[in-house]
């Protein structure tokens, strides 16, 4: 993830709660001060105050689609599940 530093440069940032090795379908902020990474694999819920990792939720298959709104998840699993 790129952020500015306290100098006012753009530079990498590691985000503690983000998925950083998997491909991201969607990321969006939701309620409460929170955002969620939804990868192939898993639905994560991340707070935005200290950027860890509040839950996380694997299916048993892969995540195909996924839409997002403020307080809810809509996903698609791969191989008709």
């Amino acid at each position: 993830a790129l952020a500015m530093d306290s100098e006012g440069e753009l530079g990498e940032s590691e985000l503690a709660g983000l998925a950083t090795n998997a491909l991201t379908i969607e990321c969006t902020n939701v309620k409460n001060d929170n955002f969620i990474q939804v990868t192939e694999n898993a639905v994560r819920l991340i707070s935005l105050k200290n950027l860890s990792l509040v839950a996380e939720w694997k299916p048993k298959g892969s995540i195909k689609l996924a839409s997002i709104n403020p307080s809810q998840v809509l996903l698609s699993l791969g191989e008709g599940k």
